[in-house]
């Protein structure tokens, strides 16, 4: 199911990369999720790093739709499609993703038990090909990507006056 996803979503990157960077846009993400009906999402950033308005999600969903509209077995079935920014809890995908932010609050799952845990929230500190550095409570946590599930960035942590504990729910 993965391996089909990031070959569904490569190809749809293939599609779209070259005419969404033509009017200043970046794909970031791509994602088909199963709802009440089907959703293809499509994140994208502005080229030149600048912040992703409604605009932009205008302007780079009607570019998108005039591409995949061309063809109907592109995407198959019935969909919507939903463009938008990564937020400001932003997904930690690619190993760029990873460099951008060091020094940055980021939130990690992880596959298997390291340092007796499978969850860290800590500071980026190192990004390596292999994979990544956190400092987490003053000690260093080393992460190879091939183990981690699930990152993002975690800035909701980063603007908490000091002191503010977490709520219980």
């Amino acid at each position: 199911m993965i391996n089909e996803q990031r070959h569904f979503s490569e190809k749809i990157e293939k599609l779209i990369a070259e005419p969404l960077a033509a009017i200043g846009y970046e794909v970031f993400h791509i994602e088909m999720v199963q709802t009440q009906g089907r959703i293809l999402q499509v994140l994208i950033e502005r080229i030149g790093g600048e912040g992703v308005t409604i605009d932009d999600c205008v302007s780079a969903s009607r570019a998108i739709s005039l591409i995949l509209d061309e063809d109907e077995d592109i995407v198959p079935g019935r969909y919507t499609l939903e463009v938008g920014s990564p937020g400001i809890d932003r997904p930690l995908i690619r190993q760029k993703d990873f460099e951008r932010y060091q020094g940055d609050v980021v939130q990690i799952d992880v596959a298997r038990l390291i340092n007796g845990q499978k969850k860290f929230l800590g500071t980026l500190t190192q990004v390596s090909a292999s994979g990544i550095e956190l400092e987490v409570r003053g000690e260093t946590v080393e992460l190879p990507f091939d183990d981690i599930k699930k990152a993002k960035l975690s800035l909701k942590e980063q603007l908490k006056p000091k002191g503010q504990k977490k709520r219980n729910k």
